[in-house]
Parts: structure tokens; C-alpha cells; sequence
């Protein structure tokens, strides 16, 4: 991982005025914002690719493949006009509710995907738990995320209940554990190979600086 960032951090800002029908409007460091710390520098990449109104101007392209994966199998999310938002804020933190999520995805009809971003931070107290209980409060259909290196949680019993919690999250049911080592490196992998990905370089190499 720390390879991965030092590739992105190399991209030289030569490519920043390059043509827009080659996509070489797409600066690499205007998308994830290199005054940030580096663990947040691939994160900001996905987060943007995602976006269907992110500066890669490509649409829900994607959302779309992201979408592929087996979590969202009968979903039916509508990825068109879907709103991400960063770091967005659900309120005070308490034992049950609050903090900031992630990557924070509506549809048009209120379905939501909600991913937790999991590199070397420690885990939260309670803090799956809470996104937990903001997703129920929704009253929709909704896929809660944690994302890690490898697709392990660092600390279960702390991030996804409290003492007064008697029920457990069930991975798989009330969440889902995906891993930058295979979920994340697929759907890249996936990006980078559509057809209207393959003739804007600018994009294809931002991609290559993540392997």
C-alpha cells in the first residue's frame, strides 16, 4: 500500500492542460487533494470515480461496475443521479448514533450505500454500530461497508456494539467486508478496461499509478 501511494504522489502535473476530448482535464491532484495525508490520497481517487458528477466527467460508468459486485445483487440502486458525498456528518457522536461516514451514496429513491474506509486508523468505538442504526433510521433499502486492506475489521466486538447492545452485527446481513486487496483491485481493473476509458490516458494512467 505505501508503494501504491508514493505511484500516486509521482504523477508529474505536466498532464494538468491537456485536452478535454482525451480527458487530460482530469489533474489527478485536484481529485484527491495532495495537501491531505497520503492514507486519504487512494481513498479520494475511489471516492471520485464513484461519483457520477466526479471531474473524471464519464457519468455513472463507474458506479455502475462498482455496482457489479455480489452485495448489491437485487439492489436495483438507481446509479444515474446518485449524490456522494465526503465525510458526510450525521450528527453528535453518542454510544448509539454520530460521526461522519466516508463515502456517503443516495439514489434518486433514498437507497443508500454507506463505506467505511479502514487503512492504519483504529477502529471507532461503536462505530459501525452507529452508521448501523443512521441506515435503519433511513426507513430504506440500504448496504452498509467496511472497507480494509485485506477484508478483515481490526477490532469486531469494538466498532459494532457496546455493552448495551445485547444483538451483534452480522457480516454479510447488517454489514459487508470488502478488501482493497481483491474488491477494490477487480473493479479498477474493471474501469480501466471500458472502452471509453481506454482512449482518455489521462485517466488510464491515474489508474496504473494505483497498482
Amino acid at each position: 500500500m505505501e508503494n501504491l501511494l508514493k505511484e500516486v504522489c509521482r504523477i508529474s502535473e505536466k498532464y494538468i492542460n491537456r485536452e478535454f476530448l482525451s480527458s487530460e482535464y482530469y489533474n489527478i491532484f485536484q481529485v484527491i487533494d495532495m495537501t491531505s495525508n497520503e492514507t486519504g490520497v487512494h481513498f479520494a481517487f475511489i471516492a471520485d470515480l464513484l461519483n457520477p458528477k466526479g471531474r473524471h466527467r464519464m457519468g455513472d460508468v463507474f458506479l455502475k461496475l462498482f455496482l457489479e459486485m455480489d452485495i448489491f445483487k437485487d439492489m436495483n440502486f438507481e446509479s444515474a443521479n446518485a449524490i456522494v458525498e465526503r465525510e458526510k456528518y450525521i450528527g453528535e457522536v453518542t454510544d448509539e448514533t454520530g460521526g461522519r461516514i466516508d463515502i456517503h451514496i443516495m439514489d434518486s429513491s433514498g437507497k443508500c450505500i454507506i463505506i467505511e474506509n479502514k487503512i492504519y486508523a483504529s477502529d471507532q468505538d461503536n462505530q459501525i454500530r452507529r452508521y448501523y442504526n443512521y441506515a435503519e433510521s433511513l426507513k430504506t433499502e440500504y448496504r452498509l461497508i467496511y472497507l480494509s486492506l485485506f477484508g478483515d475489521v481490526h477490532d469486531e466486538d469494538k466498532t459494532t456494539g457496546n455493552d448495551k447492545n445485547k444483538k451483534q452485527l452480522v457480516q454479510g446481513v447488517n454489514c459487508h467486508i470488502l478488501s482493497y486487496e481483491k474488491d477494490i483491485l477487480q473493479w479498477l481493473e474493471k474501469c480501466r478496461s471500458k472502452n471509453e476509458v481506454s482512449g482518455r490516458p489521462m485517466i488510464t494512467r491515474s489508474y496504473k499509478s494505483l497498482y
